[in-house]
């Protein structure tokens, strides 16, 4: 049996390891554009046009927001992620499986912050397998698809060989960019995106793939 070449796997968070419908994303978004309105005084009937412009510009509404506003990030995201989880995950027997068939070091890279992805790791029941989180935090506030940040999260993980990292994602404009520094991409959802070396429905399926065997 030939050994993989992939020594290293990162995997997006939010709306990746989960159903990106599943009401989670839908709270989230609710709550920063209460967090606009109420704290930032954003006339609300702007806001989502604004934090469209925002994700198209920038990445994300909080970059977008950080370069227009007097922001208190750390503020601004601990408020966003306030929800209950457990109305909506729980731990995930199946995608145990499929992560722990993969035996390479597994990293989380999320434009979310830390906290956040620990709260979602413990609730699906996975926390454990992963080695790391790369989050906002260590972008030191970039984002995905700036370019930088996928060199920064490969020096993260110790991957000095983009051909060896495989990049997991489920928006599609943030695969160019891992694409082109040579690692494989992997689109999960019913999107397209002509950087996607594989695409599938869901998480589940990841494991299958033939890069991986």
């Amino acid at each position: 049996m030939t050994l993989s070449p992939v020594t290293h796997i990162l995997l997006d968070l939010d709306g990746t390891l989960y159903p990106k419908d599943n009401g989670i994303w839908e709270e989230i978004s609710r709550r920063m554009e209460h967090y606009m309105a109420e704290v930032l005084a954003i006339p609300p009937a702007t806001i989502p046009a604004l934090r469209q412009n925002y994700f198209l510009n920038y990445g994300t509404t909080l970059r977008g927001l950080q370069h227009n506003y007097n922001l208190d990030s750390e503020a601004y995201l601990a408020y966003v992620h306030d929800i209950d989880l457990s109305r909506y995950l729980e731990p995930d027997s199946r995608l145990r499986r499929v992560l722990l068939d993969l035996p390479q070091p597994k990293f989380i890279f999320t434009n979310a912050d830390r906290d956040h992805s620990l709260r979602i790791l413990t609730a699906l029941g996975i926390q454990d397998l992963f080695n790391g989180i790369f989050d906002v935090w260590a972008m030191q506030y970039n984002n995905k698809p700036h370019p930088e940040v996928y060199t920064q999260a490969l020096d993260f993980i110790g991957a000095g060989d983009p051909s060896s990292c495989v990049f997991v994602e489920d928006t599609p404009h943030n695969l160019p960019p891992a694409h082109e520094l040579g690692m494989h991409t992997v689109l999960v959802g019913t999107g397209t995106s002509a950087a996607a070396d594989y695409t599938v429905t869901t998480i589940y399926e990841l494991s299958s793939l033939p890069l991986f065997r």
